[in-house]
């Protein structure tokens, strides 16, 4: 069994879905080394006659988790730094560390060959309106057309504390996402802390920080 990542598919496209049936396109290296795992645990299995799955994850959050990125987006909405990028339809991905667990018990007895993905997807609207009553926060107002943010990033993203870096703009603006069609048919798996619910620890951890 290999615990993976959406990261191996790369970089979404367009705003489509996107499936167990997606071809990887691993651009980075750490995405490259997500997919050479699987390949390869893929390969070994099958040269000794074993069985084997693969879980992936989208973003991983929780109480235990360090997920910086997650952190962030709180302190963004936290110090009126936080803007909407595109379609008031857009996504966020995240999957709480809980639901991966069960996830992985339940791929455990699944079919040898059995590769799934798991995400909690829902609109970015929603999570920021979530983070935004629990911390008591007025809720962020301005969005920006993508078509204007792409190219604010790429300029001024690399100073410290910009809200927009391209990296940013692609997450916020994304409408695909990664549907659970093949997490849902494990046997006795289902999800327990669905977004935007399941980041409620994520806001309290990074109000609390200094």
């Amino acid at each position: 069994m290999q615990l993976s990542s959406v990261d191996v598919y790369g970089p979404p496209e367009g705003d489509g879905d996107i499936t167990e049936s997606t071809a990887p396109k691993p651009a980075t290296e750490y995405e490259r080394s997500k997919l050479e795992a699987d390949l390869s645990v893929k390969r070994v299995c099958e040269d000794r006659g074993c069985g084997w799955s693969i879980l992936r994850p989208s973003n991983v959050v929780g109480a235990s988790m360090p997920t910086a990125s997650a952190h962030a987006l709180v302190r963004a909405i936290a110090s009126g730094r936080f803007v909407y990028v595109g379609s008031r339809d857009a996504k966020c991905t995240y999957i709480h560390v809980d639901d991966v667990v069960g996830a992985l018990l339940a791929i455990a007895q699944a079919p040898s060959g059995t590769v799934a993905d798991v995400s909690s997807d829902c609109r970015w609207t929603l999570l920021v309106k979530r983070i935004c009553e629990r911390a008591s926060l007025k809720p962020p107002r301005l969005r920006v057309p993508t078509w204007f943010a792409q190219p604010i990033s790429l300029a001024f993203g690399g100073i410290p504390a910009f809200p927009l870096t391209p990296t940013r703009v692609g997450a916020l603006a994304r409408r695909g996402g990664y549907p659970m069609g093949a997490a849902l048919r494990l046997p006795g798996f289902s999800v327990t802390r669905p977004t935007p619910a399941g980041f409620d620890e994520v806001t309290d951890a990074a109000l609390a920080l200094p």
